[in-house]
């Protein structure tokens, strides 16, 4: 329930469509921001697992592949900004675990690599867009039950960099807060009997647990970042073979501190299913999963087709030019780099934003053309090697005429 004295939220979700993709669950939904796509790969109905690839434009699914990674479920999608195609990597085949990573450009498939994380299914990837990497969490291994490990995709390689924070588990969610710029973990189950109720927070160096409270425990939920919050739908308790585990309907929002439910209309409770964010429309794109049934004594499911978005309230409610709210800048005096983070009160798609970024000494700013992911738009500035060291250097990002300046030390 929502905390004591908070109104809950109304959270209208929209059915879209109920054809297209075959129903299914444990599929992989990534949004493409340059073709500005919903991509849909793989999962399994009650009978057979799928390879095909499909599109949502937010009229219409269309079918643009059954060609490249071999049918899978349980497998995970993110968008890789380096590349600017969509990520996919691991998953359960007919022949066991998967450790292949493959690349969906619009047009084709390309095997990359089958190195780095181990064989696995059930883990959970998300773009990490002010680094340029993708971030992988966790999962269930080929020889082991579950697994703690954190790798991360640079557009070329994969590398661990952490083997300590959340405990093992698999069927986790994970998304990335674009505004706060921290990815959040939430759920996911270690021995496939008790479900996990806690909310981790990677800020780019370490985890953090920053809640045990909130949602019921669960699994297999819906996780993505939306309309400045990350929002959270359905899922269901781990598995128990005595009983038909129980799904949920419910719809929630992490604000970084805390968790508040919403009005509970839309979507039909299930688990299995994924969420991804359209960025160009400010929708919230819900496809498939399962809902629970009862075959005599024995816990069945049915798989869904359904598709569902939700419009990006708070967006739609502001009005007039966006103007800088905030501007900071983390620098490393080793490097003499710093990683410069720019928030905009608002951004509606589709409009014109220039932004300008000066410096009072010689400073030179990449990417050289800011790209906003929501609100915010992430910079690099390299400070000129023959400025001497301890010197201030003040930075300041206009837009019209709105300023923000930041001092840094070198």
């Amino acid at each position: 329930m929502a905390a004591e004295g908070t109104l809950m939220q109304r959270y209208l979700w929209t059915q879209k469509q109920d054809f297209g993709p075959a129903a299914r669950r444990y599929h992989a939904l990534a949004y493409d921001s340059v073709r500005k796509r919903v991509v849909l790969f793989g999962g399994e109905s009650q009978e057979s697992l799928f390879n095909d690839t499909w599109e949502w434009d937010g009229a219409n699914w269309v079918q643009v592949a059954d060609t490249g990674p071999g049918a899978r479920t349980e497998h995970a999608m993110a968008f890789d900004e380096v590349n600017k195609a969509v990520l996919l990597f691991g998953g359960r085949t007919v022949e066991g675990m998967d450790r292949e990573t493959w690349q969906w450009n619009g047009e084709d498939w390309t095997q990359l690599r089958d190195g780095g994380p181990q064989a696995r299914c059930g883990h959970a990837m998300t773009s990490l867009s002010g680094a340029r990497t993708i971030l992988l969490f966790g999962g269930a291994g080929a020889e082991t039950d579950s697994l703690a490990d954190t790798w991360q995709w640079d557009g070329n390689e994969w590398t661990e960099i952490a083997d300590t924070g959340p405990a093992a588990r698999r069927n986790h969610s994970l998304a990335y807060d674009g505004i706060r710029n921290r990815a959040v973990l939430f759920g996911g189950s270690t021995n496939g009997v008790q479900a996990f109720n806690d909310t981790w927070e990677w800020n780019g160096h370490s985890w953090v647990q920053e809640a045990d409270f909130g949602p019921v425990g669960r699994v297999a939920t819906g996780l993505a970042f939306g309309g400045g919050r990350v929002l959270m739908f359905g899922g269901r308790e781990s598995a128990d073979a005595a009983s038909l585990p129980r799904a949920f309907g419910d719809t929630w929002e992490w604000s970084g501190t805390l968790w508040t439910q919403r009005q509970d209309i839309g979507p039909s409770r299930r688990w299995g299913h994924a969420v991804a964010y359209d960025l160009e429309r400010r929708r919230l794109v819900l496809f498939g999963g399962a809902l629970n049934a009862l075959q005599g004594s024995t816990a069945d499911y049915r798989p869904q087709s359904d598709t569902w978005e939700h419009p990006d309230n708070e967006a739609a409610l502001l009005e007039g030019p966006p103007i800088i709210k905030a501007l900071t800048l983390d620098y490393n005096q080793v490097t003499r780099t710093g990683a410069g983070l720019l928030r905009l009160s608002h951004y509606v798609p589709g409009t014109s934003v220039s932004v300008s970024l000066t410096a009072s000494e010689a400073v030179v700013f990449a990417p050289a053309e800011l790209v906003l992911f929501g609100q915010q738009a992430n910079f690099l500035a390299y400070v000129d090697v023959n400025l001497p060291v301890g010197s201030e250097v003040r930075i300041t990002a206009t837009l019209s005429e709105f300023s923000k300046t930041v001092s840094i030390i070198v």
